[in-house]
């Protein structure tokens, strides 16, 4: 999780998940959404970013910059859309 507050009670949280992802239990996907959180509401804002799909079955290490662009797409999302609200 990242929290960015913006006042007392108004804050935003980047959200990471990481799941089994289809039929095949090698294969894991990496979501992420933004959350509000407001004085008298909760809001899902989704990030115009697909989940990022791997497979563990083969080498993990070269997918470690992949997932780095992955993490570094979300975060930027997130930052555009807060400034957006401001």
């Amino acid at each position: 999780m990242f929290n960015i507050n913006m006042a007392e009670n108004k804050w935003y949280q980047l959200e990471i998940s990481i799941h089994h992802y289809g039929y095949d239990d090698s294969t894991l996907a990496i979501g992420s959404f933004l959350e509000f959180k407001g004085s008298k509401m909760d809001t899902i804002l989704p990030l115009d970013i697909p989940p990022h799909v791997i497979s563990i079955s083969e080498n993990f290490e070269g997918k470690k910059k992949n997932i780095k662009s992955y993490l570094e797409n979300a975060l930027t999302l997130s930052l555009a859309q807060i400034a957006s609200e401001i």
